[in-house]
């Protein structure tokens, strides 16, 4: 009995700890990888090439601004696509990333546009319908709430 409890809560435990996985090779500098490169930063298992473009920096008291632009060689991944896979892009920044500065929590979401109609006043005017869904916040650390 105590055995098939231990092993009921290791395999409990073991699910929830499990994390999804993208078929995208993971961009920038993960933890404890091999690179290699001069003003780049070439990542040696998946030649994900990455770069660090400075924009603006600043010192203040206390806490830097610095505000860089990062670019990102793997722009591609495939997508199901009925019985196959087809390769998209990542995003429509086709691997330019901004960094997300410290303390400046933000919020994103999609738009769709609806249906048309019109309204008859003195004039014809027209009008267009749009819907706003998928709020997620972004706290000051990269978090979603």
């Amino acid at each position: 009995m105590r055995f098939a409890a231990r092993l009921l809560l290791i395999t409990v435990a073991t699910v929830c700890a499990a994390q999804i996985v993208n078929a995208q090779v993971q961009t920038g500098t993960p933890k404890f990888g091999s690179f290699a490169g001069g003003p780049d930063i070439l990542n040696l298992a998946n030649l994900n090439d990455h770069w660090t473009v400075a924009v603006f920096h600043k010192p203040g008291r206390g806490l830097d601004f610095a505000y860089d632009l990062n670019y990102d060689s793997s722009v591609w991944m495939p997508v199901p696509s009925g019985s196959t896979k087809v390769w998209q892009p990542v995003g429509a920044t086709w691997g330019w990333q901004p960094t997300t500065l410290a303390g400046a929590p933000y919020i994103t979401y999609a738009v769709q546009t609806g249906g048309q109609g019109q309204c008859y006043t003195n004039h014809y005017n027209y009008y267009q319908i749009w819907y706003y869904s998928n709020f997620v916040y972004y706290d000051i650390f990269g978090v979603s709430a």
